[in-house]
């Protein structure tokens, strides 16, 4: 009987690992170049479908996917005829549109993969935040190890694909402070995954999914290495690291368990990670840049280099025909306005205002649906949304990026255990 308990438990683990590796092949979608690019990504969500394919002869995906491909198919279609009448190239919103589609679909392949294991469905969404949240944990840990071992770093960026254009810093297999991990970018977009990962702590601690230790430590080495990865969820992270402290710090007040041993380690947990930080050997030049922002607490005067860059960059069609109706523009080299980072004025400019609006309401309306999973979901709902609401100033994060993957993998996994709920 012991024998088989042990094998089961085996499986298990396996089957975590397993699991773990697919989301990470997911979610930061790394490009091996072996003299053939191995997209991670494209290989992680096939790979799923054929384990799901084989454990479950007969998987009939939720109705609602069905409408939502057609909504963003139909978005991907529209795009590409106005790009073709202003001569812009379609191929960037195009595939985006695609990749969404795709991403909610693996939400929902997933959920069925882990319906076969796990019958509740709150412990389904509530295992994909888990190994979210450690997949950006290991990426920021590789981070780390970067900067403090050259060689390791020279080791990763040996095997990743490496494009120039993809980095305003340029190879990420030269640059002394900018680091990517096991991913196939840095930027923005990694950091704001970052943060979003603290966020995703704070509601595993407030629900006892995590010990409080182990969220405290966890959340300062993702904060930490978006020193070397961006500005934007840098400054997220600290905020959303404050507000986990004193999550932390709550609890044990209400529950009364502030007691001298839990204040201890609490502490000296605290302290460790203050040590380390204070006599962490960190370039000047790299700090220099991921706290220009801290000058402003100074001088009233908050603008850091990319933020003179995104004004430059902000700015509305003046014909109200673009307005709109877009003019199929989203990157690249502009025939008609400049291009753009920010992530509202990318999708006005792709699609026009109104299907803009309505892009952006469909995202919300389709995460904001793990609300109706479990109510306890309700403000981890608010606060991610309003989070990306602002973020999305700076660049498409929304349906774009890492932190939209992940998004829209667990919006496709509300998806299919609402629809299985109502089958059963």
């Amino acid at each position: 009987m012991s024998q088989i308990k042990y094998c089961c438990e085996k499986k298990k683990k396996l089957s975590s690992v397993l699991l773990f590796i697919i989301l990470y092949g997911y979610i930061l979608s790394p490009r091996l170049d072996f003299g053939v690019v191995v997209h991670l990504g494209l290989i992680s969500v096939i790979f799923m479908v054929i384990i799901v394919g084989i454990k479950q002869q007969r998987f009939v995906l939720p109705g609602m996917l069905f409408y939502v491909a057609i909504f963003f198919f139909s978005l991907a279609a529209y795009h590409l005829g106005v790009a073709l009448f202003f001569n812009n190239i379609p191929i960037y919103f195009v595939s985006i549109c695609i990749s969404v589609v795709v991403s909610v679909a693996f939400g929902c392949i997933i959920a069925s993969f882990l319906s076969m294991r796990i019958m509740r469905a709150v412990a389904i969404i509530d295992k994909l935040i888990v190994l979210s949240v450690l997949v950006v944990f290991v990426n920021s840990s590789i981070i780390i190890g970067e900067y403090l071992l050259p060689d390791m770093r020279d080791l990763i960026e040996s095997i990743l694909l490496n494009v120039k254009s993809q980095s305003i810093y340029g190879s990420y297999a030269t640059h002394p402070f900018y680091f990517r991990g096991l991913s196939s970018a840095g930027g923005a977009g990694l950091s704001v995954l970052n943060a979003l990962a603290v966020l995703f702590l704070i509601y595993l601690v407030r629900h006892k999914k995590l010990s409080n230790i182990s969220a405290l430590f966890a959340s300062s080495v993702i904060v930490f290495s978006n020193i070397f990865i961006g500005r934007t969820g840098l400054i997220f992270g600290l905020v959303f690291l404050l507000f986990l402290i004193m999550v932390i710090l709550i609890q044990f007040i209400r529950t009364g368990r502030l007691s001298p041993k839990r204040t201890l380690a609490f502490i000296v947990t605290a302290m460790v990670i203050l040590i380390f930080i204070v006599n962490f050997n960190l370039n000047q030049e790299a700090a220099a840049w991921a706290f220009e922002w801290v000058d402003g607490f100074q001088t009233g005067n908050f603008s850091t280099a990319s933020t003179n860059d995104l004004k430059s960059m902000f700015f509305l069609p003046d014909d109200p025909i673009h307005l709109l109706f877009g003019i199929g523009f989203f990157e690249g080299d502009g025939n008609i306005y400049p291009r753009t980072d920010s992530g509202y004025l990318k999708t006005i400019l792709s699609i026009g205002l109104p299907l803009a609006v309505l892009l952006y309401s469909v995202i919300i309306y389709l995460f904001s649906r793990l609300k109706l999973v479990s109510s306890r979901y309700y403000w981890l709902v608010v606060s991610v949304v309003i989070f990306m609401l602002i973020v999305e100033i700076k660049e498409p994060f929304l349906y774009q990026n890492f932190a939209a993957r992940v998004m829209l993998m667990l919006s496709g996994s509300a998806m299919y255990v609402l629809a299985r709920h109502r089958t059963c």
